[in-house]
């Protein structure tokens, strides 16, 4: 999972905080914007947790290790 690149929506629910609240803080300087990829944000594994020191929150990594739904 650490060398795994997460979009912002990933990133919002690893963190349990809205998407436009990274987006914001990335706005005015509080967060450092992530690397792009394809044209698309990419958070590496250190920008997550970077992020949850910001927000003052932990990484909820139970949602990443649970299987989708419909896959065996």
């Amino acid at each position: 999972m650490k060398d795994k690149l997460f979009s912002t929506r990933e990133a919002s629910q690893l963190l349990n905080v809205p998407y436009y609240r990274i987006t914001y803080a990335e706005t005015i300087n509080k967060a450092k914007r992530p690397a792009m990829v394809f044209g698309r944000k990419a958070y590496r594994w250190q920008d997550l947790l970077e992020l949850a020191d910001y927000f003052g929150v932990e990484l909820n990594t139970t949602a990443q290790n649970e299987p989708e739904k419909g896959k065996s």
